[in-house]
């Protein structure tokens, strides 16, 4: 699907980069992101952010964190390399 989505090898690079940059960032400040969706996210500065606040929410366990890469993770290959 990412191929005919106008995304290339550079784009889907940064953007995991982003995201994971950002929910690291999110875990030292003890939160974490619930779930993704494509309107989640925004690009300023050639940097995707993702900004639902009301998918972000305080770190009550170590799992919490993990839960949070594998959702970005099933989001990821369903929405951007699927396209569903």
């Amino acid at each position: 699907h990412y191929k005919n989505s106008g995304l290339d090898f550079f784009h889907i690079q940064h953007f995991i980069k982003d995201t994971i940059q950002q929910m690291e960032y999110m875990k030292t400040q003890g939160l974490f992101i619930e779930s993704f969706s494509i309107d989640s996210f925004v690009l300023i500065n050639q940097q995707l952010f993702f900004i639902d606040t009301s998918k972000i929410q305080l770190i009550s366990k170590e799992e919490d964190f993990d839960h949070s890469i594998q959702e970005f993770l099933a989001f990821f290959q369903k929405k951007i390399l699927l396209g569903e």
